[in-house]
């Protein structure tokens, strides 16, 4: 893919190569663990979900990892749906109007609101796949939520082990 025009290289065009263009070919999305005292149990572990959420950066990623070629959906129902509401915006998500430092303040401002402090909380564990995409995406969000001071952590693991632990 050319960085810059998002096609297919012309090398691969001279050779019959398509680029077939679907943006709903993979769903991604983040779980956390309800019953982890930092992350699922408790108004401060909400408080943590959604700075989490915040800070995230799918822009970066649908950028980068993914060569515009993905589109953002703010909830669990899709536009293929009859239940679709196009009015529906996620609150806890990078508002379309907003910078990536606003929704960085607000994250901060959760936090503050709810009382916690990202320097004494423990590093939050992360399943990781063993894939360069999975460890380039890890690496994305590491960077992200150490933005708003907290740390995250890898466990790698396979698909099965994933699936197993959820």
């Amino acid at each position: 893919i050319d960085p810059t025009t998002r096609e297919l290289n012309a090398s691969f065009r001279t050779r019959g190569v398509e680029l077939d263009k679907d943006p709903r070919i993979d769903v991604i999305y983040d779980g956390f663990n309800m019953q982890d005292p930092v992350v699922g149990v408790g108004e401060k572990a909400r408080a943590v979900r959604r700075a989490i959420s915040l800070a995230i950066d799918p822009e970066w990623a649908t950028r980068h990892m993914y060569n515009d070629r993905v589109s953002r959906v703010e909830g669990p129902i899709l536009e293929e749906f009859p239940e679709f509401d196009p009015a529906f915006r996620n609150p806890w998500k990078r508002r379309p109007d907003e910078s990536r430092a606003g929704a960085l303040e607000r994250a901060r401002k959760v936090l503050a609101d709810a009382g916690v402090d990202p320097a004494t909380l423990p590093p939050i564990l992360q399943d990781v796949q063993e894939s360069t995409t999975d460890r380039q995406l890890f690496l994305a969000a590491q960077r992200d939520l150490a933005e708003i001071g907290i740390q995250l952590k890898s466990h790698t693991s396979t698909w099965q082990e994933m699936q197993e632990r959820i």
